[in-house]
Formats: structure tokens, C-alpha cells, sequence
């Protein structure tokens, strides 16, 4: 298959630039990964770029496999045991190969990773608060700490950042300088570490800096919006002032702000890398023109033109999205009330995914979201009574999975990683289960990295590298933020009301935006079906999106229903109904 073909224009040329640094600004559906591993392959096949030299910067080890099996599929070499080829894995795996490199080359240690931060941190608040701190208090002050050292404070500089405290500033303070004296003292570092320390091994070693950037003179990022202070520091050390980096994301799903994530990144694109040139695909290659039209309605509005100057923002996608699909069915909607709305509304969604399940739409191809967990263990509830078999998308490193850590228990943390090939579960039944193929999965990838690596050093790149998507079959469930990079064919999206979507806690202009585009990003995972409801009062983003289902409704013909669906968003836009302020 030629690298073009079968591509729209607009990737084509996102394919196919060589000027400069390049922002490709990609919708939902949009073929982002496609225009991302064509442009790579196309750029190797041209001459412009060496596979040896390229490196692919993810946010999850799920995302970086997925891109490598692709261009492996596109005929590119890949890293791995049998050569070298295209590196691609999560910034905070790449920062720790890169500090590993670094130790080894002057005959020191590799670094330890600390598996949990709270482990240490949770002693430390307790010293300095005078109280024994819940696991939820323990995470609040770890989100807190994160945000002050984003915010390039230390323990002797820190005040408030703003969030939620469970003990006075000082033992705040107090408590992060005891952290600190005990990581020194394990020797480990935690994974907002690796970030720092690589960046500034970078910044102040300049034989390895040079070296680095010989090895990775092709840089890409996926998921460019994702970004926060501490992968944009390192992402700059490692390119340093080259033109050769092409960024892919989509302003409109900046949902990571709790992390410190960048939202307004591309909106200053044309500062931060001089003579960038922006490409945006606006076409949805995934979702029914009905799915399209409706999600419109929850974008924060229309963009400014793309010939916009520096000192005004880079767009997000045009308002003029289109899908390349057929069309579809139209969304649904529907509202539950009463003192039992949250369990009637379970009840519901259980009986029509058991109604849409059959011949050719299996369980894992339909999903459940909702903006928290609680609202998922609700529906959980409901399937289980229902017969419907479901999975949870969770936050767990695939080393905390029963039976990967039953192998690498088993196994001395000093020996070769290649040693865990052989060793077998605690418990007989899980050997040729979906966790330990998992895990054969893994180790592969991690012994591409590493051949020599030890089962300590694949233990923390398993921690470095995100979370697993679980390995069991049936419907997904997931949170609106897990859900983000994943599609189905059938989405229902619950527990849209006030309160929860957005959550009560988001009052601020910026974090009610933020709550928006999170509702808009859960919608967009849908292909073919969109179902949205609510248990209570309805969210206020339901009255643009309920004008929206019935303006397509109203009109069967799918070029009519795109023609006036944006008369009709342009006037909820210019009526002020879409704007989260």
C-alpha cells in the first residue's frame, strides 16, 4: 500500500511537509496515529529522517505499542533485540532509559524507581501534621507538591498552590522536606524526579546532551496538549533549537489540567518553536455525521482563522468538522428523576447493551463513561444483575495485575528480565491467562529497550510507562479522563447533571472549560451510537446539546443536517448558550 493512499488532503500535506517544525492540530477521528506513522515512514522512505534517529514521545506504553506495531506493519524497523529502528515510549520511560545510560556509561547504578510515592510521603505528613492521614489526604498533599514543584517551588519556597490541604501550609512544607531527606536517603526517585533529573542532565552534562540529540534527531509528540511544565523542560533539552519535531494533538481535548497539563500550549506554539507550520484535519474518519454534528454543540466554540498572527490564539479544529462516514442514528438522550433516578438510569443502559449486543457487536465493542468511578460502581451494579459481562479501565501499573506480580515476585530483582520468560505463576490457572500474555507482551518490549535489563529495572519501567487497560473481555467502563484515546462503536455516556458534569468543585472559568471539553472528549470515543443521560437535574450542557439531537432529528438528510446544524450552532455560539463562563 502506498504511504498516500487513501489519505484526505489535509493529511497528505501533514504527511508530507518537510518545512520546519510541524503542529498537526487532530480532531477526534481524525487519523491522527495514521497521519503520525505515515509521516514517519513517509519521511524514513524519502531520505529526510534515519529510523535509527526517530523518536516517538506517548503518554501511555499502550499508546507507544500501538504506534510501533504500525510501523513495523508500514515496513519500518522498530527498537528491539534484532536491531535498532524507531524508539517510541512514555516521556517518563524514555527520561529513565536516558538517566540508566547516563549512570551506566560512568559504571554507576541504575536508578531506583520509588513505586509509591505515598509510601514515604504518608509518614512524612504524619511527622509534620500530628495526625495519621488517610490515603485520600496522603494523594491530596501529593497532587499538591506536584503543582508547587510545576510551579518551580521548593520545600524552603512553598505556599499554596490553591487545592485542597489537609494540614496547615507549614506541615505542608515540612512534610515535603521529610520526603525529600527520605528519598535521599532510599536512593530512589519518583516519577516526577525523572523528569527533572533527565531534563537537567541535559541541560548541564553537555557531552551527553550532544550525544542524546545525535541519537534522537527525529522528534514527534503525541498528545501535544498533554504536556505540563516538566515534559515541556524536557522536551526542549532534547531538541534544542533543531526544526526537525512535529507535535499532534487537539486543544480541544486538554483534560490533564489537575496534572499540571498545559491547555494553552498550542495557543502559544508559534513563541515556543519559532517557524512552526500548523496543519489541522478537521474530517472525522471514525463518527457518524449525526455523532459529529451533536458533539459540535459541546466544543468550546468557534476558532480563530488559522492565518490568526502570533499575538492571538492558535486554533483549535475548524468549526466546520465533517464526518467520512454514512450517515447514522441520532443521539439519544433521555433523563431519569426520582429518589432512585441513579439506579433506574443503570438499569437502562444494562438493557440496551444487552439489546445491542450480538452478530458482529460484541461486548468489548460497547462502553460505559462517567465523569467518576462511584457512578461506574453504580452501573457495575446493574450489569452484574443483568448478565453483562464488563471490565473496568483502571489506573494500575500492569506490575500491580495478581498474576504479573506473582512472576515477578518469584523472581530475584537482581536477575536478568529475560529470566521471568521462564518462571511461572503462583497459581496454575493464570499461566496462560490474559494477564500473563500481558506480560510476555511487556517484557518483549522492555528487553527491546534493554536487553540486559534486570527484573528490578523492568519492574520500574512497567511503572514508568502508565497504566494497563486490563486484560479481561466484556463492555469497558471507564472515567471520562481513562477514556480519552480509546474508541467503540456504542458509547453511553451517565450521570450528566449538575453537580457531577461538570463536578462541583469546578467554579472557575478555566476549570469549568476544562469540565467541557472532558464531557466533549467522552462523547467523541462514539462511532455509530451515542446514548447521554442523567439521574437528577440536567447538566447545562445538555440544552445546546438537546437543540442540537433535535435540529437532526428534524432533518433526515445528512448534507442538510451538517448545513443546519452549523446555522445552528453558530447561533447558540453568538447567543452566548455554549460558553462554560
Amino acid at each position: 500500500m502506498g504511504l498516500l493512499e487513501a489519505l484526505s488532503a489535509d493529511q497528505v500535506t501533514a504527511v508530507t511537509a518537510t518545512d520546519g517544525p510541524l503542529a498537526v492540530i487532530a480532531g477526534p477521528g481524525a487519523g491522527k496515529t495514521r497521519v503520525l506513522t505515515r509521516r514517519i515512514a513517509w519521511r524514513c522512505r524519502e531520505g529526510h529522517a534515519s529510523a535509527d534517529h526517530t523518536l516517538v514521545l506517548t503518554f501511555s506504553r499502550r499508546a507507544a505499542g500501538e504506534l510501533l506495531t504500525r510501523l513495523a506493519g508500514l515496513g519500518l524497523p522498530v527498537g528491539g533485540r534484532s536491531g535498532p529502528g524507531v524508539t517510541a515510549g512514555t516521556f517518563h520511560a524514555v527520561a529513565l532509559a536516558e538517566l540508566r545510560r547516563h549512570r551506566a556509561d560512568r559504571g554507576r547504578p541504575p536508578p531506583v524507581l520509588l513505586r509509591r510515592s505515598t509510601s514515604l510521603l504518608g509518614p512524612a505528613l504524619a511527622a509534620a501534621a500530628g495526625f495519621d492521614p488517610v490515603p485520600s489526604e496522603v494523594r491530596a498533599v501529593e497532587d499538591e507538591l506536584r503543582a508547587a514543584r510545576l510551579a518551580g517551588r521548593t520545600p524552603a519556597t512553598y505556599v499554596p498552590t490553591g487545592r485542597w490541604i489537609p494540614a496547615p501550609p507549614e506541615a505542608v512544607a515540612a512534610a515535603w522536606s521529610a520526603y525529600v531527606v527520605a528519598k535521599r536517603r532510599g536512593g530512589v526517585l519518583d516519577l516526577d524526579d525523572l523528569l527533572a533529573d533527565a531534563a537537567a542532565l541535559l541541560e548541564d552534562d553537555a557531552d551527553h546532551r550532544a550525544a542524546a540529540r545525535w541519537r534522537h534527531r527525529h522528534v514527534y509528540v503525541d498528545e501535544y496538549q498533554d504536556l505540563n511544565p516538566a515534559h515541556l523542560r524536557l522536551l526542549r533539552a532534547w531538541v534544542g533549537g533543531r526544526p526537525d519535531l512535529c507535535l499532534v494533538g487537539d486543544p480541544d481535548q486538554a483534560v490533564y489540567g489537575f496534572n499540571g497539563a498545559c491547555a494553552e500550549l498550542f495557543t502559544r506554539v508559534r513563541e515556543d518553536w519559532p517557524g512552526v507550520r500548523i496543519v489541522a484535519l478537521a474530517e472525522d474518519f471514525r463518527a457518524s455525521p449525526e455523532i459529529v454534528a451533536a458533539t459540535e454543540a459541546l466544543r468550546p466554540g468557534p476558532a480563530a482563522p488559522l492565518s490568526s498572527p502570533v499575538s492571538t490564539p492558535v486554533p483549535s479544529v475548524p468549526s466546520s468538522r465533517s464526518s467520512r462516514r454514512p450517515p447514522g442514528a441520532v443521539p439519544r438522550l433521555r433523563g431519569f428523576a426520582g429518589e432512585d433516578a441513579e439506579a433506574a438510569e443503570a438499569a437502562a443502559v444494562a438493557a440496551e447493551l444487552l439489546g445491542h449486543h450480538g452478530p458482529g457487536r460484541g461486548w468489548s465493542r460497547m462502553a460505559v463513561l462517567a465523569r467518576t468511578n462511584a457512578r461506574l460502581r453504580v452501573i457495575a451494579t446493574a450489569l452484574d444483575a443483568a448478565g453483562v459481562p464488563w471490565r473496568l479501565r483502571g489506573e494500575r501499573s500492569l506490575a500491580d495485575l495478581p498474576a504479573v506480580r506473582d512472576v515477578l515476585d518469584a523472581v530475584a530483582a537482581g536477575s536478568p528480565a529475560a529470566d521471568l520468560a521462564e518462571a511461572d505463576p503462583g497459581d496454575p490457572d493464570r499461566r496462560d491467562g490474559p494477564e500473563t500474555r500481558l506480560l510476555a507482551s511487556a517484557l518483549e518490549e522492555f528487553l527491546a529497550w534493554s536487553p540486559g535489563g534486570t527484573v528490578a529495572g523492568f519492574r520500574a519501567w512497567l511503572d514508568a510507562s502508565g497504566p494497563s487497560g486490563g486484560p479481561d473481555a466484556g463492555v469497558d467502563l471507564a472515567t471520562f479522563h481513562r477514556a480519552k484515546g480509546l474508541e467503540w462503536d456504542a458509547v453511553w455516556v451517565v450521570g450528566v447533571e449538575e453537580g457531577t458534569v461538570p463536578i462541583g468543585s469546578a467554579t472557575a472559568p478555566a476549570t469549568l472549560a476544562e469540565e467541557q471539553r472532558l464531557l466533549y472528549v467522552a462523547m467523541t470515543r462514539a462511532g455509530d451510537e451515542l446514548g447521554v443521560s442523567w439521574a437528577g437535574a440536567p447538566s447545562r450542557w445538555i440544552a445546546p446539546l438537546a437543540a442540537a439531537v433535535d435540529a437532526l432529528a428534524a432533518c433526515p438528510g445528512a448534507t442538510e443536517q451538517r448545513r443546519r446544524f452549523a446555522r445552528l450552532r453558530q447561533q447558540l455560539w453568538e447567543a452566548g448558550a455554549t460558553r462554560t463562563a
